[in-house]
């Protein structure tokens, strides 16, 4: 896990960065029983959550595991997209190709049923880049709803999901960046769902971008700095978002934020935009 303490305009932040949810996860269990005055959240508040535990070792538990009901919200916007006019992104897969007289392997089938035998596989050109970097700002005010903070990570699952269906290899964060998270200071924090190369398992995603995630481990991640007094409000937004602490993630310039989306019609619109946007990118 990274962590810094960083200036950004006249505020102190604490920069904190985790490469995967159990890091983090297990990082902030040690946290809270250790800071000298922690953060304690209600286990116990499925308005404010979306989601029923017992205890913090219910919610430990649910991070490493795929999260059923945020699974059932990214597979009804995948279908409801794969019926809509969505523009396409330009395909990074390599494509078999067939010639008479030269190539990389020979195709005996073909060969015996007298048709171009050479296979070939090479990868298309494009301008456009094949390695996508999401970031889904999960940030948001106390009294925004559980159910419209899961649709703006939910766009951020489902759009990686199409992304490496068309070939695309996607690295998933999830982001926040607060505003007197502590007596004296901001915090930026960010963990990776998922690297570029990995699997896409959408249950797990889901829970990463979750509201019940956000408002438990994300709000607790206060209690890894030990030296700063964390507020019992869990700060507020930071004008500029994440967007200022975004290169510590990774060298792509070209990140896709999903932010200030709050609803299943915003979400789909999102996609599509981004999508349309990249296919214009590859195609110039």
């Amino acid at each position: 896990m990274y962590h810094e303490t960083t200036t950004e305009g006249n505020s102190a932040v604490e920069v904190i960065i985790a490469e995967s949810v159990r890091e983090l996860t297990t990082a902030v269990d040690e946290a809270n029983r250790t800071h000298p005055h922690p953060i304690v959240q209600e286990a116990d508040n499925r308005r404010f959550y979306g989601r029923r535990f017992s205890s913090w070792d219910d919610i430990v538990a649910a991070t490493a595991e795929p999260w059923a009901d945020g699974l059932a919200v990214v597979e009804r916007m995948l279908a409801e997209l794969d019926g809509a006019d969505l523009p396409k992104p330009v395909s990074r897969r390599r494509k078999l190709r067939f010639t008479e007289d030269a190539g990389d392997e020979l195709d005996y089938d073909r060969l015996r049923d007298g048709r171009d035998f050479w296979r070939s596989a090479p990868r298309a050109t494009s301008r456009g880049p094949s390695t996508i970097t999401i970031v889904a700002d999960i940030r948001a005010r106390c009294s925004i709803d559980h159910r419209d903070i899961l649709w703006r990570g939910a766009a951020a699952v489902a759009l990686t999901y199409l992304l490496e269906q068309a070939g695309y290899s996607v690295e998933l964060w999830a982001a926040q960046a607060e505003q007197a998270a502590f007596s004296n200071g901001d915090m930026f924090l960010a963990v990776c769902l998922k690297q570029a190369g990995d699997p896409v398992d959408l249950g797990a995603l889901a829970a990463g971008v979750s509201a019940w995630f956000y408002r438990t481990v994300g709000f607790s991640a206060a209690n890894l700095v030990h030296n700063r007094r964390p507020t019992s409000f869990a700060g507020y937004d930071r004008p500029e978002g994440v967007h200022p602490f975004l290169d510590r993630l990774n060298g792509d310039q070209n990140k896709v934020v999903v932010e200030n989306v709050w609803g299943h019609a915003a979400a789909c619109q999102l996609i599509r935009d981004t999508i349309a946007r990249l296919a214009s990118q590859a195609n110039a």
